[in-house]
């Protein structure tokens, strides 16, 4: 069963309460103390399973009531997408669908040749 907006607002919520939590922990003993200096960044670092930086290409198809997008994730060391998806974004809200390896393969063949290497 897929989630309902609603519950992954929720959830995210839930997640970035966490993260104000320890943001607001300040030391009051060390007023102006950077996160490192307080302890917060060790809080912090604990929080994420993993940290991974990937770069985001966005082909925009379409603009104005409707607008809709083709996404190509990749990773640093990576000259192909790792993820390709198609996003629609309505009045009403925005959906993303992440693309089979032969949908991919077109959306990558149609664009990839426009994306910048790292």
């Amino acid at each position: 069963m897929e989630a309902t907006e609603q519950e992954v607002k929720a959830h995210a919520e839930s997640r970035l309460a966490t993260l104000r939590a320890i943001l607001d922990s300040r030391d009051p003993d060390m007023p102006g103390a950077t996160l490192d200096e307080d302890g917060r960044a060790d809080r912090l670092a604990e929080f994420p399973l993993n940290v991974e930086e990937r770069r985001l290409v966005v082909v925009l198809i379409g603009t104005g009531g409707p607008h809709d997008e083709f996404r190509m994730e990749y990773l640093p060391q990576d000259d192909r997408p790792c993820r390709v998806s198609y996003r629609f974004m309505d009045w009403d809200g925005s959906r993303e669908v992440i693309l089979d390896s032969e949908d991919a393969a077109t959306v990558e063949d149609a664009f990839g040749w426009m994306v910048s290497p790292c």
